[in-house]
């Protein structure tokens, strides 16, 4: 089972409730089922832990990286934190998404975009605020915002930062307080500062950083199983074959 998708600001999830599994119409729930005795019981309520605290309201969008390092760094941050979601601004789409989803990455969404202007436009259509970071005049301190809004934070790529397009889209410029000589953040580093604020605001104002739909859970909860399954997906059609 993939982990790329297309974004549709209508439904931000983009795991289905039913889906086509050897020629059927099965339900979340039947596949949790019929994997149930592949999964222990430990595993299961890791599943469910990890659930409660997974949140698509704040998300990561990394605008044209060269060094698939500092990628994997900012996707384990934000896979961290309970970030379900995060956007991939590449123009050559030859280094498909695919790339970087082994290990922790398997556990979150990818959406893999052609441009700038055409990530942002969809995000801002689904509700979110975008931020982008940079040592710019007109920079606010991240601890401003608030985060009981949706936000989209754009970390531009290690050579010239966000580009020009992100800034005059974003809805705000952020800043991350710094005293040192030191005035900026290597920026997988900045990633993990601005997604930890985002946990901690909204820990102390929800009590927890989720807030995932029963719905999106179950949807989430069968995924999570075919993929804690070695061959999970060639598993789940052999069963369900019968």
């Amino acid at each position: 089972m993939n982990n790329v998708f297309d974004f549709d600001p209508q439904k931000i999830c983009p795991h289905p409730n039913q889906m086509e599994i050897s020629g059927k119409s099965v339900s979340d729930k039947e596949i949790c089922e019929i994997l149930d005795s592949y999964i222990t019981q430990v595993r299961k309520d890791k599943f469910t832990e990890i659930l409660e605290n997974r949140t698509y309201s704040i998300t990561s969008v990394l605008e044209n990286f060269y060094d698939m390092g500092n990628i994997n760094a900012i996707v384990r941050s934000s896979e961290a934190f309970g970030i379900m979601s995060m956007h991939l601004i590449r123009a050559d789409r030859t280094k498909s998404a695919n790339r970087i989803t082994s290990g922790a990455h398997k556990w979150c969404d990818f959406f893999d975009w052609d441009s700038t202007p055409e990530c942002i436009s969809s995000l801002k259509k689904a509700g979110y605020k975008v931020a982008t970071t940079s040592l710019a005049s007109d920079a606010v301190e991240i601890t401003e915002l608030d985060f009981t809004q949706k936000w989209a934070f754009v970390f531009g790529n290690e050579h010239i930062g966000v580009s020009e397009e992100a800034a005059k889209l974003a809805d705000v410029n952020v800043l991350i307080p710094s005293v040192g000589f030191t005035q900026s953040f290597n920026v997988s580093v900045a990633a993990a500062i601005c997604l930890q604020q985002a946990y901690s605001k909204r820990k102390n104002t929800f009590g927890k950083m989720g807030d995932l739909t029963l719905e999106e859970k179950e949807a989430i909860r069968a995924f999570y199983y075919i993929k804690s399954i070695k061959y999970g997906d060639a598993l789940v059609k052999k069963l369900f074959q019968n």
